[in-house]
This record gives C-alpha cells, structure tokens and sequence, in this order.
C-alpha cells in the first residue's frame, strides 16, 4: 500500500518533490526512476514483503517474455498474488521477492493490458513499457485506490517532437507540486456539490484540468505520439436468479480471507451496523485461535452512536479486543483543516472526519491494516433509496399486495415519510413536472445562498432518476453516485493515517453475487438487506440483525456547526471570501445566524461552503 506519482518526460527533480507531497502515503521507503521518456516515483507502506526486494519502483525483465525491460511503480495489494505466481512460474517465469508487485509485473508481460481481469484485489499502478514506448495506468473495479492525472497540451512539458505529456499521482496535491500545474476551480463539479451535495461522481475533479482514471478502467499513454486511450475492463453485471444464504456466507468468508493476506497484523474498523458486523462475525468464527483488535467511535449521542451493539458482539467472540475514540468538538475543530488538506477537496458529510479518527486510533495502536464493511450498502441494498425504488418496481409491475404489504411494515419505522415522496415521485410523477419542481428548487437555493453557477441540468437528472429500475439504481449506487466518494474518503483518511483499508464487500465476486439476486429478495417486510442479515444469521446477534432502523458511524456535526470556535471562523472566512465567485458570503452568514438561533435547518450546505471556502485558501485556489 503506497503512493505513486510519475511523468512522461524526465524531471527526477520535480518527481521527488511529487512524491514528497504524499509522504504520508508512504512512510517506509521511496525510490525514483528515470530514463529520457519517463521518471517514475514511490512512496512505500510496507504490508507483502517487507524486505528491499519489494522496494519501488521495481524493473523486471523476464526471460521468459523476451527480457524486454517493466517497470511499475504500483499502489494496492493483489490477494491472489501467490496463486496467480505458481501460474507463471509453470509457464517459465522465475521470481527473486514474495511481492505482490513482482507478480503484476509478470502478469503484464504474460497477459498484456488482460492481466487486470485475473486479479483480486485493489490497485492503482503505472506500468512502463519500453520496447512499446507505452505508460499502462490500471485502476481497479470499484475504484478503492485513487489515480488522477493531467494531460499536458505540449506547450510545456511536451514529449518527443513536441507531442503532448502526462502527469498522474495518487493524490491531487502532488500534481500541484509542479508549477506549472493551474489551480482553477471546475465550475461544474462546485455547482453539483453546492447545489446537490454531491463529490466523486464524476471522472472531473475540483480542479479544472484534473481528471480521476475511472475505476474498472486501463488508460495507455503513448509517449512518441502523445495518444492517450482510455477503455473500460469490467462492468458490474446486473442479474436476476435465487441465491441461497449459504451462499451469500460462502462468498463473504471466501472474501475475508483473500483479505488477510499481510506479513503485518489486521485489524477491523467496527460499527454496531450489519455489514461490519458480519465482516467481524465471519473473521472471529474462521479463526477462533487468533486474536483480532476493532476499532469503533463513540459520539454521545442516541443517533450514531452503536457501542451497546458492539459490546454485544465482543461479547460473542472474546476473541476480539474493542478499542473506542470518543468523537470529541475539540478534535475536530483541531482536525478538519488537515482532513480537508488529504482529501484534496471538499467533501460531503460527516464520513472524512469519523474515517480519519478510526484510522488515527488504528495506527496510534500500531497497526497498518484495517477491514471496513464499504459497499454492502449498495450492492445489498441498503439505503432508503433503494427501498423507494423496490416499492416503484412493485407498483409497474402490478404487484399491489406486496406494495400494501411493504408499506405497512415501513410504516412501523421512522423512515416512511423519507421513502414514500422518493417512490411516488419515481413511480407516478410525471417527468414534466418532476422538473419544474426541481428548477423551482435549485432557483430557490440560488436565490437564498446567491450561489453564482446556474443549475442547468434538471432534464438529464430527472430522466436518469426515473429510468431505472431498482437493480440498476443499486449499480449507479456502487459505480457513480454513493460508493466512489464514501471509497474516496476511505482511501485519503486512512492513508493520511499510513494506514491501509481493505473492504471484503468489494471482493468483485462477492458483489457480482449480491448484484444477481432479484429485486424483489432484496427487501422484505420493510427490512433492507435482507438475504445478507440471514446469511450470517447464528453468527450476528440478532438485535443487530433485527433492527429496523440504519444508522451508521457519524459525528455530531450539528454541535460542532454550533461551537463558537466555528461559528467565529466562518466570520473570519466569509469577511473576504475567496468563494465569493460562486456563492453570496453575506447571504451565507445571515443563514448561519438563523441556523444558530435555531431558526434554520441548513446544516448541509453551511458545513459544504465553509469547507468550499477552506478548500480555496488551503490550496490557494482561484477562479
């Protein structure tokens, strides 16, 4: 688990100064290569083979593909890695390291740009390869691990004969640490969080000319011609047939111990939730010799705050040890810069902050690993969202009794009033004037916040909200709207922490498993997820299982929005305003008071336009 950073001219200069920006990544060791097309750099956390001949970047040149010269600077961990070297070695391939990085170097020589598809696990890696004068960027199926880069129109930095470079880093700041890298504000992507509270959505970042490799996809840049292609190597199959919860188990546990491969200890991030549960539940039964450290939050307060569930599965498994941090205003008032600065741009929610504190803890007790229980939600059906999208599926297809029946047992809940608008609106509303509605509310968040950025799109957002089915919206949860920024948070806080996070959800079996399962399993009796609580029905205790209710790691940002600490810096940034370009300082101020006198529900876009505008000055971003 690393940082990767690199450019296709040669600058060892500007490539350690790149790679210095994310040292955080990779606290270990760090190595730098160069020759006249390229110069790769790498910060290293060593996990698989601590030794020096896991060291990166790493140069291959196997006999038995032509001895023709690899080099890789690479950022993951590849858990089928010993499997798929037996592979090779019967196929003529010899090995001198226990890394995984060894193996992905061979596999590229062996497969090609194929070797992706055989391997389980996350990455973002860089491949050089000299006799083609090609730079391989891979990025794995759901993203987990980041990979930005910057394409140079050749009037500076230009390739052989002028032909246009590349950049790429596994972290934006890196990319700013050459000079010549612009820091404007992409106007699109600021309008989309400012108006729907939305980040990670898109391959566009914050930055206008900065782009993400998108998951599931491998990018070949030609460094003679400048070309950069981009193609798409896996995409979440949707399917429709029964799945037992034996195999549900199966698949999990199949995926929890790909996930211990590591010459260093794991440990688990543990909520009172059923998805981390399970993950603890299946580890904890699997090996009941081994001991296991968890590391939860605690707010105090009654949302959010799960540590009675918790205690009760440490309870079960005393071969688990709980560690708590007490969410504290005072942490995260000291915290939220720094949060704001590894994440590279604003964000969404609370999710950075109670990442970074779980990660923090994790290595203050000296571990490297960490198992979370990201992507069930989407790939199972978690969200209320997707409750309301399984009623409007029941509703065209005819399927009344089961509708009435699923809305009684929601009714039994506090969620009802949140799910029934979502599904009339899916279901019944018109797509006309679901968009008049919705232009009459962006103009009313233009009008209150003086935001400067139109809102344009409301067609192609409605058209898109009613043209899927459940399934396909469970997809767009996993591939494009929810899971790419929760993912992104999760890699930036735990790495900022030199801590690596691994999600046995995203093993891409297991979520092509739980994508084959009909809608119509998915929810029953107003309980989301349920053919995952059965599967580890007997190793869960029930009073997690059984719940109704979805709460989750959070943080009482509503009390911190309220410290006068806060409060007192918002006037601060909002006297000169870099963000004043997309938004009103004075208008925002005033919806702050009345947020504090209890006289505004605004929170949201409060805390999305004070980090807007800590993001700006942090890295001296203007418009």
């Amino acid at each position: 688990m690393c940082g990767i950073v690199g450019i296709t001219w040669r600058d060892p200069e500007l490539v350690e100064r790149m790679k210095s920006a994310i040292e955080h990544r990779g606290p270990d060791g760090h190595g730098t290569w160069a020759d006249e097309h390229v110069t790769l750099g790498h910060r290293r956390l060593t996990i698989l083979d601590l030794s020096e001949r896991g060291a990166q970047p790493m140069t291959r040149a196997f006999a038995a593909a032509g001895g023709r010269e690899l080099v890789v600077t690479y950022n993951g961990e590849i858990y089928n890695f010993r499997e798929l070297r037996a592979e090779l070695e019967g196929a003529g391939y010899a090995f001198t390291s226990d890394s995984d990085t060894e193996v992905l170097l061979a596999a590229y020589a062996h497969w090609g740009t194929d070797c992706v598809t055989r391997f389980h696990g996350m990455w973002a890696f860089a491949l050089w390869d000299a006799a083609e004068r090609k730079l391989v960027l891979s990025r794995d199926r759901f993203g987990k691990k980041p990979l930005y880069f910057r394409l140079h129109d050749g009037r500076r930095h230009a390739g052989p004969g002028g032909a246009p470079a590349l950049s790429f880093a596994s972290e934006i700041k890196a990319l700013l640490a050459d000079p010549a890298c612009p820091r404007r504000p992409n106007e699109r992507i600021v309008a989309d969080y400012l108006y729907r509270g939305i980040a990670g959505h898109s391959a566009q970042t914050f930055y206008e000319g900065i782009e993400c490799l998108p998951a599931s996809h491998t990018g070949v840049f030609d460094v003679g011609t400048g070309a950069w292609s981009v193609e798409r190597y896996f995409d979440l199959p949707v399917g429709d047939r029964k799945v037992g919860f034996d195999e549900i188990r199966e698949a999990l546990s199949r995926a929890v111990e790909r996930r211990l491969v590591s010459d260093v200890p794991v440990s688990l991030s543990l909520s009172g939730g059923i998805d981390s549960s399970a993950i603890a539940a299946v580890l904890a039964s699997g090996h009941p010799d081994e001991r296991y450290t968890a590391f939860t939050t605690m707010s105090g307060e009654s949302k959010g705050d799960e540590t009675h569930l918790v205690k009760q599965l440490i309870e079960r498994y005393p071969n688990l040890t709980l560690k708590t941090n007490p969410l504290a205003p005072d942490s995260f008032l000291e915290n939220y810069r720094a949060i704001i600065h590894h994440m590279d741009e604003p964000f969404v929610g609370q999710v950075p902050y109670v990442r970074w504190e779980i990660a923090r803890t994790c290595r203050e007790n000296g571990f490297k690993v960490i198992l979370n229980g990201e992507g069930a939600d989407e790939l199972a059906g978690g969200y209320w969202i997707s409750i309301a999208y399984f009623l409007s599926d029941l509703f065209k297809g005819g399927r009344m009794l089961r509708l009435v029946r699923e809305l009684r047992a929601l009714a039994e809940t506090k969620e009802l009033g949140t799910v029934v608008p979502t599904f009339l609106a899916v279901a019944l509303l018109p797509a006309g004037i679901a968009r008049r509605q919705g232009d009459k509310r962006y103009a009313a968040v233009r009008e209150r916040f003086g935001l400067r950025p139109h809102w344009g799109d409301t067609a192609a957002e409605i058209a898109e909200l009613k043209g899927v089915d459940g399934k396909h919206m469970l997809k767009k949860l996993a591939t494009e709207k929810i899971l790419p920024h929760l993912l992104n948070c999760n890699d930036k806080m735990s790495m900022a922490n030199s801590v690596e996070a691994r999600a046995p959800f995203l093993d891409h079996e297991l979520a092509t498993l739980l994508m084959s399962i009909p809608a119509g399993d998915m929810v029953v009796d107003g309980r989301r997820k349920h053919p995952l609580r059965e599967s580890v029905r007997g190793l869960v205790p029930d009073t997690i299982l059984d719940r109704r209710s979805k709460d989750y790691f959070a943080a009482p940002t509503r009390k911190y929005l309220r410290d006068e600490r806060m409060s007192g810096r918002a006037r601060e940034l909002f006297a000169d305003a870099r963000s004043a370009c997309f938004l009103d300082p004075a208008k925002v101020l005033a919806e702050y008071d009345a947020y504090l006198a209890k006289q505004s529900k605004a929170k949201n876009f409060l805390l999305r336009s004070l980090w807007l505008e800590e993001w700006m000055r942090l890295f001296d971003v203007a418009a």
